[in-house]
């Protein structure tokens, strides 16, 4: 019976040892060796030059409005997506297919532009009339021009000498956007403004 026992405990430590064994373990694992970027002196400079200003990633920084007023001529356009309508600079207008009438949305836009066009008496424009591709490239023509001149007539209507705005018309031949589908030429129905040099 004592030689039972005997082997009983010895089977009992044997077990014991191998639970213990397979049970899981820490491995230690060094970590990777991470090399900082290359930063070149000029960079860090710039760095430096920025480092207090909470403006200098701001494409905006050197007008002079507030984000609160940025933020409350904020407009989201359904063309342009969100735009600041604070007459800090001049925005391109969109009309509807095969109409050259202005769009609530673009009243907007060229109230924006006539702010901008009183606050810089110096400038002169040329507004460029588009179309998208469909139809003929005569009728195109044509009608950037009425949608160019609608635009210009806007201007006008609100203060803007006409001597300052000149007008053309590129029909189907300069697209914003390459295209074949309904985005696409809802983006190339449009009246630009471009500053003269």
């Amino acid at each position: 019976m004592t030689k039972f026992k005997g082997m009983f405990a010895i089977l009992a430590g044997l077990i014991i040892l191998v639970a213990v064994g397979c049970g899981p373990q820490q491995v230690a694992v060094d970590e990777p060796m991470v090399d900082e970027p290359a930063v070149s002196a000029e960079e860090e400079r710039e760095r430096d030059r920025y480092a207090d200003d909470p403006y200098a990633d701001d494409p905006y920084a050197d007008d002079p409005y507030t984000v609160e007023d940025r933020e409350r001529y904020a407009f989201n356009s359904p063309v342009l997506n969100r735009i600041y309508l604070d007459g800090s600079q001049m925005y391109t207008v969109h009309f509807d297919f095969d109409r050259s009438s202005i769009r609530s949305d673009a009243r907007k836009i060229l109230d924006n532009n006539v702010t901008f066009m009183e606050r810089n008496p110096e400038v002169k424009i040329v507004i460029e009339g588009h179309c998208d591709e469909r139809g003929s490239s005569d009728y195109n023509l044509a009608l950037g021009d009425r949608r160019a001149q609608s635009v210009k007539d806007y201007l006008v209507t609100n203060g803007i000498d006409a001597s300052r705005i000149t007008t053309i018309s590129y029909g189907k031949e300069k697209p914003a956007d390459p295209r074949s589908n309904e985005s696409a030429w809802q983006k190339n129905r449009r009246g630009e403004f471009v500053k003269k040099q």
